[in-house]
């Protein structure tokens, strides 16, 4: 009986830069990360629900795999969002990925992310079906460029104020808002094309029952659905009222896109502190900072830091109502007028 030698027949790949290298490897020499052996996955050719054939890997987080796929009825080039086999026994995962589909599937809107399908394959791992989106997300832009010039960032964020108005006009609060949830890709020759994703811990108000329902375990499951996204997934972005676990409306999503078009004009958002514990603690009780003070070089107008202002006010009696109220003195602002 002979045996193979796995040194001869695998590969390993980086877990940072994904490079690939002999298996007799251990550390990537690029960025010194450990290297593991490259699985094959079986997902990788196979069609789901008789319509989509899985085609590539194009993303992994903690919790999914994103894959390139192709409705083969109708050529059309889609992304299949697929829960780790791992998390499969974790039915909060299980909810997230529900409510994520659920959600999206409640929203058209052309600057939503589009959902056409959901499943579960043979090895009980959930998977949706969304627009594939060729571009990058604005947090991708902040990193490379440091800042977004405000002529630029104004009409992204109009975009973005418009999907959330239509979301939360539908009774979806997205609840997880930042800069790596607003993607930018190029429809039609328009560049920065705004497609708000990810409702992954997505609030449904009316269309799965009131949070204040007097069940205590029903409540309990929902904190726990809600916790890992909420408290340790975007600290940087949470609203004062988030931090503190109460109930949520849409105006948590004002707050979170203020911190978002805040870190966009100063390439930092507005709190940042030494631990995700101290960042919350400064969302509650911290000043709120000043865009022209942080970025004195860039020749902000007067009217943007009252607007920001406006946006992350500690009490959401003090904020905007709605997204629509942005809308208008974004608009102001774009074209020089006052606001207020």
């Amino acid at each position: 009986m002979t045996f193979e030698d796995p040194s001869q027949t695998k590969k390993k790949v980086c877990t940072a830069c994904k490079r690939e290298f002999p298996a007799t490897q251990s550390v990537c020499p690029y960025d010194k990360s450990m290297l593991m052996y490259l699985q094959k996955d079986e997902l990788l050719g196979t069609i789901l629900n008789d319509r989509y054939r899985v085609l590539e890997e194009v993303g992994r987080g903690g919790m999914s795999i994103v894959y390139r796929g192709i409705h083969e009825m109708m050529d059309r080039t889609v992304a299949i969002k697929m829960l780790q086999a791992q998390h499969v026994s974790d039915q909060l995962s299980i909810k997230r990925f529900q409510q994520e589909a659920q959600a999206a599937s409640h929203l058209q809107h052309p600057h939503v992310i589009t959902v056409y399908d959901c499943g579960v394959v043979a090895t009980g791992q959930p998977y949706i079906v969304m627009d594939f989106l060729e571009g990058e997300s604005l947090s991708d832009v902040i990193k490379k460029d440091n800042h977004i010039p405000f002529p630029r960032a104004v009409p992204i964020f109009a975009q973005a104020c418009d999907a959330l108005d239509h979301a939360h006009q539908k009774g979806v609060i997205h609840r997880d808002l930042k800069s790596s949830n607003i993607m930018l890709v190029e429809v039609e020759g328009r560049k920065d094309f705004v497609k708000v994703v990810d409702f992954g811990i997505a609030k449904l108000i009316g269309l799965e029952g009131e949070k204040s329902d007097p069940n205590k375990a029903r409540a309990n499951e929902e904190q726990k659905v809600t916790a890992t996204g909420e408290i340790f997934g975007s600290p940087f972005y949470m609203s004062p009222e988030q931090c503190m676990g109460q109930d949520l409306d849409c105006r948590t999503d004002i707050y979170s896109l203020g911190c978002s078009m805040f870190e966009s004009f100063c390439g930092s958002p507005p709190y940042k502190g030494p631990s995700a514990t101290h960042t919350i603690m400064l969302h509650q009780s911290a000043p709120i900072p000043s865009v022209l003070e942080r970025a004195p070089e860039r020749n902000l107008p007067d009217s943007l830091d009252e607007l920001l202002s406006h946006m992350l006010e500690k009490s959401r009696e003090r904020r905007y109502n709605d997204m629509a109220q942005v809308i208008h003195d974004l608009e102001r602002i774009l074209t020089g007028r006052n606001i207020g």
